[in-house]
């Protein structure tokens, strides 16, 4: 009982880890930041997705553990960063 609730439990945060990765979320975060400074007819701008996308790619560059941080931690807590004065 207790090896399949630790099988249940690792698929859970697999499945948490794996979730914004899919859904883009470094590149998700950058264009809802985006389009709260400067308005959403940024993201209408020729080149703007291949800005984004390559910016993107610099999160967690050299290491893929990184990089897979980067993705969970923006998609899932991006929107509590704040300025620092």
């Amino acid at each position: 009982m207790k090896r399949r609730w630790l099988l249940a439990g690792g698929a859970a945060l697999v499945g948490l880890a794996v979730t914004p990765i899919a859904m883009g979320g470094t590149i998700s975060f950058l264009r809802r930041t985006l389009s709260d400074h400067f308005g959403p007819d940024v993201l209408a701008i020729d080149g703007i997705d291949e800005f984004i996308a390559d910016y993107a790619a610099l999160a967690g560059q050299g290491s893929t553990i990184k990089k897979i941080g980067a993705e969970v931690y923006f998609a899932w807590r991006g929107d509590r960063i704040h300025k620092i004065g």
